[in-house]
């Protein structure tokens, strides 16, 4: 079993300049006329997720070299093959690229560190905010909006009686779910992973995604550190834990909650 990694300071205030290098790269093309790809499953994508795809994975190489990479954009049979490794990164250049081809600014940039198959480290940045969360089993969950000082970031200690789903995947399960689980609960809609920060901020009191379709281990796996270093849980929803190993990189159910 792989020893844990931890992350210097000056490890970490590199990577977050990675990840704010791939922001502005995003954000030149966010407002600029672009064109809008259909990848094999259907979904979008555009310049933008493979530009930050190239500036974080060359990013990463350069600051962890020993560490292997899986990305949305990377190849899917060396993927898969990283899926079986003890130690590797987990990205999404671009979280949301529905909403960024919408242009409703609620896409992320997400990269997680996965140790023996459970993610201990997550980074969320939001570029057209300006705004990153990060957080692990050996850093304690933050907020930096801009160049201000990072602040930390805990979930709600009472009820919000407000719950966060998807913007553009909200399935019936997830309505009954909700319905069920939080039957007081007035339901948020929000873009990519948005929808875990609030979790972590103490904003909604849980965001379940139940039916979830083609969602992947990488739309999660940074919010699920975030949130659990926030004080929170990231299961299943019956509450079996999630595994971040082969062999599919198909995440399933689950539920964000405080």
């Amino acid at each position: 079993m792989t020893t844990p990694f931890t992350l210097s300071n000056e490890q970490l205030k590199k990577l977050i300049g990675v990840v704010k290098q791939a922001d502005t790269a995003i954000l030149n093309i966010y407002n600029s006329s672009f064109t809008v790809e259909e990848k094999s499953d259907n979904s979008p994508l555009t310049e933008a997720d493979k530009t930050s795809h190239a500036i974080i994975t060359t990013g990463l190489a350069k600051l962890f070299p020993d560490i292997p990479v899986i990305s949305e954009e990377g190849d899917t049979v060396e993927n898969e093959a990283t899926l079986e490794t003890e130690r590797f990164w987990l990205i999404d250049p671009l979280d949301g690229t529905k909403e960024f081809v919408h242009k409703n600014g609620e896409f992320t940039i997400c990269i997680a560190l996965i140790e023996n198959a459970q993610p201990t480290f997550g980074i969320i940045s939001v570029p057209t905010k300006q705004t990153v969360y990060y957080g692990g089993i050996h850093q304690p969950a933050m907020k930096q909006v801009q160049s201000s000082p990072a602040e930390p970031i805990h979930v709600a200690s009472t009820p919000t009686n407000v719950v966060s789903v998807s913007k553009s995947h909200l399935s019936d399960a997830t309505k009954r779910y909700v319905a069920h689980n939080f039957p007081a609960a007035k339901m948020v809609q929000a873009g990519s992973s948005l929808k875990a920060t609030m979790v972590a901020e103490g904003l909604v009191d849980a965001n379940p995604t139940l039916d979830s379709g083609g969602m992947s281990l990488w739309d999660v796996a940074a919010s699920h550190a975030i949130v659990e270093a926030a004080g929170g849980t990231v299961s299943r929803p019956n509450g079996d834990s999630i595994t971040y190993s082969g062999p599919s990189l198909r995440i399933g159910d689950f539920v964000i909650s405080r």
